[in-house]
This record gives C-alpha cells, structure tokens and sequence, in this order.
C-alpha cells in the first residue's frame, strides 16, 4: 500500500497575498458573470457564491491561530508542572538530608543521582517523581521525624500526576496538528483552485478580447501577472 501523501500549498505566495489576489478576481468575475455562463451554464448562479464561501474559509483559516495557541498553552501548562514537580525535590533535600546524612545509598534512591536528567526531560521527570514517590513513603518515618510533612509527600504524585497528564496531552496535540494542518491547507487550496478555474474558462471565453483575457491572467502559482498576451494579428485586407 502506498503511504498517502502530505497535502501542500498549490500556490507559493503568503495567504494574505494569495486571498487579495482570489478576491480580486472575483470581482472581475461578478462583473463578466453572464459571459462566463453564456460559456458555460455552471458559472451561473449560484457560482458566485460558492467562490466567496471558498474564499471567506479560506480567509477564517489564515487568519486563525488557534492551533499555535493552543499549542502554546499545552507546552505552558506542562512547564508549570514541571518546574512544580523541580521546586517539590528542591525543598525536599533539605530534609532528605537531615534524615540520612552522609547516606549515599538512600541518597541515590531519592534519585539524587537522577536528577538533573530528570529536569531536563519532562518524560523523565514523570518517571522520576515517580520513583520519588515511592521512596518518600518507604522512609516516612524519618522524613516526618525531621520536619517534612504527609501533605507534601503526598504532594509529590499529585504533581507527577498532573505532569503525566499535561504532557500526554500535549503529546496528542502533536499527533492531531498535522490533521488540522491538512484541513487548513485543503480550505486554502480550494479558493485559489476556484480562482484558477474562473481564470482557465476567461482564457477562452475571452481569447479574441485583449482587455478582458488579460484581467485573468496570472502565474498558475506565484499569482504575478505576467506580460499580456501579443495582440491578434491584423485582419487581411479585403480585395
């Protein structure tokens, strides 16, 4: 089976660029709607309306940017676990250390040797809380009998907790922009393909009228105008 391929741009200009171009051949079109329909009766009613829907999608897309807002909120909300999750270690070696002075074996199990992979990595810092977790209740008794509290043991899964959880959802996110992105690019893609269509049939309805054939003319891709089309030549003069 084949893989299916990823849906691109059929123009290389910016949006902004691509839309003013889209709406300006619109307008030339409602102007020469009853030539277009005399060519061909589906450029009738109701065309024109289905052009400036494909171009107000197409406007609403490139204008929305709530794909990277929300990505931005995702990634912040995991930073704010993270650096929770950083600061509950940080304020609990104080008591660690007072609990097992110069213990290098329960040291390392609390992860002190873990630990500045862990900050770094949010996957890991899952897995290190974790870890932590779990020692904090192995040695409890020591722990609370310097100081450190049952509410911030029990603290350290709730962050772990909502760690994992902002990070799996920003994970999804990630698997599901390139859904959005397609449906995007297809919006934008549909305007300038309804353009192109309206500027193909110009090109016959108006290959014997150089004013009108050459409103219609624009690069397939970069929607420049090029140079007009050479005038026709002169009629033979009759004998």
């Amino acid at each position: 089976m084949n893989r299916p391929e990823e849906t691109k741009r059929v123009y290389t200009l910016n949006d902004a660029d691509a839309l003013s171009l889209e709406k300006t051949i619109r307008s030339c079109f409602l102007q020469d709607q009853a030539d277009f329909a005399a060519f061909d009766t589906r450029f009738g009613a109701p065309y024109e309306t289905d052009f400036q829907n494909d171009i107000t999608a197409a406007e609403e897309e490139a204008a929305d940017n709530y794909i990277l807002t929300q990505q931005e909120e995702l990634t912040a909300e995991v930073e704010k676990w993270m650096e929770a999750s950083k600061k509950s270690f940080q304020s609990a070696k104080y008591f660690i250390d007072q609990a097992f002075p110069s213990k290098t074996l329960e040291l390392k199990e609390f992860g002190y040797n873990d630990y500045e992979k862990a900050r770094k990595s949010q996957t890991r810092m899952i897995q290190f809380m974790k870890q932590f977790h779990k020692t904090a209740v192995k040695y409890s008794d020591k722990l609370l009998a310097k100081g450190y509290t049952q509410a911030k043991i029990n603290e350290i899964i709730s962050l772990k907790t909502a760690l994992d959880e902002a990070n799996q959802k920003q994970e999804a996110f990630k698997k599901d922009r390139t859904v959005f992105t397609q449906e995007r690019v297809e919006k934008l893609n549909a305007a300038w393909k309804r353009m192109q269509d309206v500027c193909n049939a110009a090109k016959n309805i108006y290959s014997e009228n150089y004013a009108k054939y050459s409103r219609y003319i624009t690069s397939e891709r970069t929607g420049t105008q090029p140079s007009p089309p050479p005038p026709l030549p002169p009629e033979p003069p009759v004998q």
